[in-house]
């Protein structure tokens, strides 16, 4: 599905539609449509028994948020290694997708607001370790 870029992407401020695709329950791929950059959003959910934050009002605004209505989609960036179990999460900045209305925009949480999440955190500390054991094959 293509979004409409509704608050600049940290790093490619002159974005503006950008396309989600699907890989797996876990992880998906977001391209933007000027082919300037491609990277890998996972879910953070999967990893996390809990993962909380307010989106600001004014990305609520911008995102045409309805409480209770809309439902909202969120992946944080993952910056690849090898081996994947190396790979690190942005918690910290996440994206947030509203799929009815077709637009997204990245968050930049305070980290002194959500000292819990860490800026970045390797995704090998929130997998099981028979799931590690067989990546590293």
């Amino acid at each position: 599905m293509v979004y409409e870029v509704k608050s600049p992407i940290l790093g490619f401020e002159n974005v503006q539609n950008v396309e989600l695709e699907n890989i797996d329950e876990t992880f998906v791929r977001l391209r933007a449509m000027d082919n300037t950059f491609e990277m890998t959003l996972i879910n953070p959910y999967v990893l996390l028994k809990e993962y909380n934050f307010t989106i600001p009002t004014a990305l609520q605004i911008l995102l045409e948020l309805e409480e209770g209505r809309d439902k909202v989609e969120v992946y944080c960036p993952l910056v690849l290694q090898n081996p994947v179990q190396d790979s690190e999460v942005g918690f910290s900045s996440p994206f947030v997708f509203n799929p009815v209305k077709g637009y997204v925009a990245q968050v930049s949480l305070d980290i002194r607001e959500y000292p819990e999440l860490g800026i970045t955190k390797p995704i090998k500390a929130f997998l099981p370790q028979e799931l590690l054991e067989s990546l590293g094959k």
